[in-house]
């Protein structure tokens, strides 16, 4: 085969490649939030892991809490109210983005499976109210421990007087495993689902 034949061959696998990439990537799977994020590609067993809850359904659900606090409400799917609420999700860890598959539009993350250790966490926060959206970033340093489950959520009392966004971290009750494991991403799948109908 001559250099232009091979160069065209070549081009048409790179285009066949690229529609493949671009059909799964944008197919619905990549909404569905079918696994939990985590901070690497390599999925490792829970116990070794440290799972950070940022959705406050998701933890009444699956731990049996009280989230949020009164008059610190997180913000629902579908913004209608004029009160002010809040989402938080993580973005980066270690500087580096949170690994969702080979989604190429990046999800806002609200459940994470991180390694243990002192971790630096780029965290988002949206504040909503009459007045529209404030987005911020923060990065905080948190040790996490194997097999250990956290709440992030603000600061409620800095947030309804300052209207500033200070983190406070809150242990979950058990212990990370693979049956807690199941129970997050069943959740999930339960939850997207109720949202597409």
């Amino acid at each position: 085969m001559n250099p232009k034949g091979r160069w065209a061959s070549s081009r048409w696998v790179i285009l066949l490649a690229g529609l493949w990439l671009l059909a799964g990537c944008a197919s619905p799977l990549c909404t569905k939030h079918l696994f939990l994020f985590r901070d690497q590609e390599q999925k490792l067993p829970p116990a070794s892991m440290a799972l950070l809850v940022m959705d406050p359904k998701l933890a009444n659900a699956v731990f049996s809490t009280s989230y949020p606090e009164p008059g610190c409400p997180w913000a629902p799917d579908q913004l209608t109210q004029e009160t002010e609420a809040y989402r938080l999700s993580l973005e980066r860890v270690d500087n580096l983005p949170v690994y969702q598959g080979l989604c190429l539009d990046t999800l806002p993350t609200y459940a994470c499976e991180v390694r243990p250790g002192m971790r630096r966490l780029l965290l988002r926060f949206d504040l909503y109210g009459p007045e529209g959206q404030d987005k911020r970033k923060q990065t905080e340093a948190l040790t996490l421990e194997p097999g250990k489950s956290y709440f992030l959520r603000p600061d409620c009392q800095v947030l309804q007087e300052k209207k500033r966004f200070v983190l406070k971290v809150d242990q979950l009750p058990g212990a990370y495993d693979a049956s807690l494991r199941t129970r997050v991403v069943n959740w999930k799948r339960q939850y997207m689902k109720g949202i597409d109908e």
